[in-house]
């Protein structure tokens, strides 16, 4: 993205090494990038909550695809996991096939019972370990289905990954989108880009990688601006240099970590 030129409203103060003395006052605010938000997923859109020039938060969900399949599947894998009767009658049926086996074996010592009783009991206690074994990894499956299906109803969202401002909605609710199909177009605003220039004096005092004072308003704090580069002003008689800058938004006060950090 072409970056928008701040407008200087104080002047340069000569920088000695570093940061300038006094922070140079700033108008216009450009977003750091462009992120296209893009759809995971074939389907129809189905929600758009936002609209050009809102602002979004890092995580927000701006569009959602149609998702009653997946709903569907969510919840049924939600009632198989948390509906355990047929585990806790297969444990109940375990439990008491194990106390009739040590009875039958304690009886085939005092020669009240025959060997083909006592296997008969170890076979259906056996039978019964077989069958939680069963409702055990029915369970299992419920809760990877449940994980499965989770995952398939959150790729019919779309997420802001930063804090920014709505630029474009290239979409609209009924279309189809395929994966990776841009759907949204949002300006990142949690750090911001500057091009200003410097006299040939200011700007010899500084190389890419310094830090350089600004302000967004009079009554706003200051704040380091990332030197990413200088460069001559073209047809520039005077020596002048455009730089660069990088810095946080201060109006997302402590929300963010600085280009210093």
């Amino acid at each position: 993205m072409k970056f928008l030129v701040f407008s200087l409203l104080a002047a340069i103060l000569p920088v000695t090494g570093g940061p300038c003395a006094e922070p140079v006052l700033v108008s216009q605010a450009a977003p750091s990038s462009v992120v296209s938000l893009r759809s995971r997923d074939l389907g129809i859109i189905g929600n758009i909550f936002i609209k050009q020039g809102d602002s979004v938060s890092k995580d927000q969900e701006v569009v959602r695809l149609e998702d009653y399949l997946q709903v569907y599947s969510f919840e049924a894998a939600k009632r198989r996991v948390n509906d355990q009767k047929a585990l806790t009658v297969a444990q109940a049926d375990f439990r008491e096939k194990e106390a009739l086996l040590e009875e039958a074996n304690a009886k085939l010592k005092r020669k009240e019972i025959s060997p083909a009783q006592l296997l008969g009991a170890f076979t259906a206690r056996e039978a019964s370990k077989a069958g939680l074994e069963r409702a055990q990894e029915g369970l299992e499956q419920a809760k990877r289905d449940l994980d499965l299906s989770a995952w398939l109803l959150d790729r019919r969202t779309v997420k802001s990954p930063v804090f920014g401002k709505v630029l474009e909605v290239l979409k609209t609710v009924g279309e189809n989108v395929v994966p990776g199909e841009a759907i949204v177009k949002v300006g990142d605003f949690s750090k911001l880009k500057a091009e200003i220039p410097l006299s040939k004096e200011a700007a010899s005092k500084l190389v890419a990688g310094d830090f350089f004072t600004v302000k967004t308003s009079p009554s706003g704090p200051p704040v380091k601006a990332l030197v990413e580069s200088l460069s001559p002003v073209p047809n520039s008689t005077n020596g002048a240099s455009v730089v660069k800058l990088i810095f946080d938004n201060p109006e997302l006060k402590g929300e963010r970590k600085g280009p210093d950090k």
